[in-house]
């Protein structure tokens, strides 16, 4: 896994998948109608039986983030970088975004490239920041996990994901709490490549007091995963420079 195409990231080379819900149907409609243009490939995960479109993948209503996350493992471009958006999520700046992740994915050959996202507790969380990994950038952080609600992934993380059958792992997890912190494990173990946030880039996020406690919950039992994290991720930012 190590051996990893040198393919310049591009516009084209982005795919970009929105997920929406009950509720989110106008925002999400508005997100659709901001991405295409910037991007070749939008396509919608829905889970709201009430709105429905025949362009998007439409599915049932008791599905949740990790069945919206298989479907779209499922239905994606696994040639193409996923650009992954959450329907709750509004930002005025996406073409700006992208442009970074571009250049930024290129820079520092990133496997993963976040935005910030407020009301995440990835936000300001010092615990994710690979400690002695400088960058060229004031506003680049090499961190170990980031958040879910807007990210960037190189195919190659997504297919070795996909190809030992790791996603199995969240067969019973239908909230989805930990995909971030397995899909960044995952290919800091076996994949060359960076996880790279650009400080200068905010998304806005709803915030919601339940998800937050079941989230917390959820991280109590992956704690352990954050160490194995802080020091693979070190150890492939030094293979890598």
């Amino acid at each position: 896994m190590k051996n990893l195409s040198q393919q310049k990231v591009q516009k084209k080379s982005i795919e970009a998948v929105i997920f929406n819900w009950k509720g989110k149907y106008e925002n999400t409609c508005k997100l659709v109608d901001q991405v295409k243009g910037i991007v070749e490939d939008v396509l919608v995960i829905n889970s709201d039986q009430e709105n429905q479109k025949q362009d998007w993948i439409n599915v049932f209503d008791s599905c949740y983030f990790s069945d919206l996350f298989k479907f779209c493992l499922k239905f994606r471009n696994t040639d193409k970088i996923l650009f992954h958006i959450q329907g709750d999520v509004s930002y005025a700046k996406w073409e700006q975004l992208v442009e970074d992740a571009v250049f930024y994915m290129n820079e520092y050959n990133a496997g993963i490239y976040y935005p910030i996202v407020e009301n995440t507790e990835w936000a300001n969380d010092k615990i994710t920041c690979v400690q002695g990994a400088e960058t060229k950038h004031d506003n680049i952080k090499v961190i170990a996990n980031g958040d879910e609600t807007v990210w960037f992934i190189r195919p190659e993380v997504l297919n070795a994901l996909t190809s030992q059958s790791v996603h199995r792992a969240f067969e019973d997890n239908k909230f989805g709490w930990g995909w971030d912190i397995v899909i960044c494990l995952l290919y800091e173990i076996q994949i060359t490549l960076l996880v790279t946030p650009n400080l200068q880039t905010i998304t806005n996020h709803w915030r919601s007091k339940n998800m937050n406690l079941c989230k917390k919950n959820c991280l109590e039992k992956f704690k352990i995963l954050f160490i194995i994290q802080q020091k693979q991720a070190k150890d492939t930012y030094s293979e890598n420079i």
